[in-house]
């Protein structure tokens, strides 16, 4: 009866605030280390205890009721990091973890500092493959929709790398595509590496071309790039590049254009910090299950999440079957009046006087 006045569950060994501790370590380093902080005996929590922890983990839907904030332009970086899959899971060698982030634009990190921050940023992550990238897409939309003014936006920008999943966003967002700056120059660089000399110059003219507008022209310096290289292999390289610049070429334009609303894309880094180092950059292998649970709560703790308040909303909410119920006053205290009828006897006999 006191563990039930104290909200401790039947058979349980991990205090709330222990398991905040540990999903924050699992978050940041490892299962195993997750389990560690949080033992202050030598019975030490297991890895599979902290796997299956994360496994079970629901997220509570994000709600706001505050002003829409008045912004000129919304800017939204996408990315993806590839993390490979365990054996058992290995239909597929890897996944897909996307990240997408919007914010308002970019200041520096403190008066006077050549440091960059993003302003106001907000993260979505998961695994989101094929059908699901829409519900990637929509919850972006969603959150744009609850915390600005979209009336008086006179733009959202989309930097991105010309994946087909995030040119779903673009359409569902009406944003503007910009190529990201990374995958831009490394194809122009592949191109002019082909070649043996004058390699500076063959840059040069492809950005001109791009500024320019001039896509014909582009397609028959390439082709004749393509014929000139001694190898297949440097070949096909020219050919591809050029393929990708074709396929994006609104989005590259907008990336060479000189207008200074346009701003620089940071989702390689931000992929690198916030994913691969977490997920790929050491070798690990991780379960559908595993993968998108520690991608979303990072992207949970960015967005400010506390592991606490993430604990004690899986403890109010019932799962049954498919269904996410969440128990209301009034059903605790139907539940504990039926227990009280079955148990009632005892709590009489447990009273007790003291003589004077």
């Amino acid at each position: 009866m006191l563990d039930k006045q104290l909200g401790i569950e039947s058979h349980e060994r991990i205090t709330e605030d222990a398991e905040a501790l540990l999903l924050e370590e699992a978050a940041k380093s490892s299962y195993s280390r997750g389990g560690n902080a949080v033992s202050i005996t030598e019975d030490v929590v297991s890895k599979q205890t902290v796997k299956d922890r994360l496994h079970e983990l629901a997220f509570p839907e994000e709600k706001y009721s505050g002003p829409r904030k008045n912004v000129d332009y919304l800017y939204i970086d996408a990315n993806e990091d590839h993390t490979a899959l365990q054996k058992q899971n290995r239909d597929m060698h890897s996944t897909i973890i996307k990240l997408v982030y919007v914010y308002e634009g970019i200041a520096p990190e403190f008066p006077g500092s050549k440091r960059r921050r993003l302003v106001n940023p907000h993260y979505f992550s998961g695994l989101y493959s094929g059908g699901d990238n829409v519900k990637l897409w929509n919850k972006v939309y969603k959150y744009i929709e609850s915390h600005y003014n979209l009336e008086g936006v006179k733009k959202i920008y989309l930097n991105a790398n010309g994946e087909a999943w995030i040119k779903t966003g673009v359409n569902i967002l009406s944003a503007k595509y910009v190529l990201d700056e990374f995958h831009l120059r490394k194809s122009v660089n592949s191109i002019a590496n082909s070649v043996k000399e004058n390699g500076s110059l063959l840059k040069k003219q492809i950005y001109t071309f791009l500024k320019e507008g001039k896509r014909k022209e582009l397609e028959k310096l390439l082709e004749m790039v393509a014929e000139g290289t001694d190898t297949s292999g440097e070949e096909s390289k020219v050919l591809q590049a050029m393929k990708y610049l074709l396929n994006n070429w609104s989005a590259a334009r907008a990336r060479v254009s000189e207008d200074d609303t346009i701003l620089p894309c940071s989702a390689e880094g931000h992929v690198s910090y916030i994913m691969s180092s977490r997920m790929s950059s050491r070798p690990m292998s991780w379960s559908y299950k595993g993968a998108e649970a520690v991608a979303k709560l990072r992207a949970y703790l960015l967005n400010g999440g506390n592991t606490l308040s993430l604990v004690r909303y899986q403890r109010k909410k019932v799962v049954v079957g498919a269904d996410e119920m969440v128990l209301s006053c009034s059903a605790m205290l139907a539940e504990e009046n039926r227990q009280h009828k079955e148990n009632g006897k005892y709590y009489d006999r447990i009273q007790a006087s003291i003589s004077n």
